[in-house]
């Protein structure tokens, strides 16, 4: 169990938390700053690397981009490198100068700094749309994010995906 990267811990013979577990790996947001299209942080990694995967990357950094008043992107990245990304040639973006304004906005954002988390909700009914779990694991080549959503949600998109034509299962799990 700990030679693959997750924790021991016996508890009673009882007990029905399992005695084998996977250590939660958070990030911390700091530096928080509002640009002309959103917020700009950097993510701290606060605890839980393991070497499993390869070494978690310790700073990220966390963009929230209001490019329209019906979508949000949260867009996080190496804080000090340049990593490959999805050409504009496969995935089209929206080249965005100024924020959508907070008023015509159909969501509102909240996060958490300590250990980061974000959830966007629908201004109109209050349902969750997207909320995510603190435990982010980022390492060089292998990207885990944990997210909650409304079962009876339809959701389009995930991750610069081009398989913008259905809607995405409830219950996967998805590649980006």
């Amino acid at each position: 169990c700990e030679s693959n990267g997750c924790c021991w811990e016996a508890l009673d013979e009882n007990s029905l938390t399992p005695w084998c577990f996977r250590a939660n790996t958070y990030y911390d947001l700091t530096d928080l700053t509002q640009t002309a299209i959103g917020y700009r942080g950097k993510l701290h990694l606060t605890s839980g690397a393991t070497s499993q995967y390869g070494d978690d990357i310790a700073a990220l950094t966390m963009e929230l981009l209001f490019e329209a008043k019906d979508y949000v992107r949260l867009r996080i990245t190496d804080a000090s490198k340049q990593r490959w990304e999805v050409p504009a040639s496969v995935v089209d973006r929206p080249q965005v100068l100024v924020a959508a304004p907070e008023a015509s906005r159909l969501y509102d954002v909240k996060f958490t700094e300590s250990p980061f988390s974000l959830v966007v909700s629908r201004k109109s009914d209050g349902s969750i749309v997207l909320e995510t779990d603190s435990s982010i694991v980022y390492k060089d080549q292998y990207l885990e994010l944990t997210t909650k959503t409304d079962a009876s949600a339809r959701t389009y998109g995930l991750g610069e995906s081009t398989r913008m034509t259905h809607a995405l299962p409830v219950g996967s799990t998805q590649t980006l």
